[in-house]
């Protein structure tokens, strides 16, 4: 994934003396850099195995923290506007119980840029050793997030030293969550 990356990228770092046209020019160029990369990482297969998961759904449930678990609950009111009950969660304990309980004919989907956030691979494990159909969101591969996913979609990513919690990588997580919904919609118009 690492290769993917391209050399104009890293001329998109914010630098200390970047004015605010430089900024916003620089943070546009990684948003559309980082949503092309990500077009590249999917695997249109796994994709459609995400998507007929939740058409074949009794319930999701969304795992994440931090800007991971924003995505989460903005995928919980999409889903909810299509019909499946959906619950989206954030806090470690509530994530653990949560999944302990699922069922096989749940989807649970983990949301992790690192995939290695302790809570969210605890979270995905449980709910895959509860026999639901399991999702891992994230832009890493081998990582403990992966060994609990039946399916793997990769989003891309770009974060420069001064952007902290990247813009890009949120824009890349929504955009995959996005498309399944999208899909989803067109498998089902009826409900949308």
């Amino acid at each position: 994934i690492e290769m993917a990356r391209s050399e104009s990228m890293l001329d998109a770092d914010i630098t200390p003396d970047d004015d605010i046209d430089a900024v916003s020019a620089k943070l546009q160029e990684t948003v559309n850099s980082v949503l092309s990369q990500t077009r590249a990482l999917l695997d249109a297969h796994q994709v459609r195995l995400a998507v007929d998961a939740l058409r074949n759904a009794t319930a999701v449930y969304l795992f994440g923290v931090g800007s991971s678990g924003f995505c989460a609950q903005e995928m919980k009111h999409k889903l909810m506007r299509v019909g499946l009950r959906a619950v989206a969660l954030r806090d470690n304990h509530e994530m653990a119980m949560q999944a302990a309980l699922l069922r096989p004919d749940e989807v649970a989907i983990a949301i992790s840029h690192s995939g290695t956030s302790a809570e969210t691979v605890k979270a995905l494990r449980l709910a895959k050793e509860a026999g639901a159909t399991t999702v891992a969101l994230t832009h890493h591969l081998a990582t403990p997030l992966l060994e609990h996913a039946d399916i793997v979609l990769i989003n891309g990513h770009h974060q420069g030293e001064l952007q902290g919690d990247s813009l890009a990588t949120r824009v890349a997580q929504a955009f995959v969550l996005d498309m399944l919904y999208t899909l989803l919609v067109q498998a089902r118009p009826e409900q949308a």
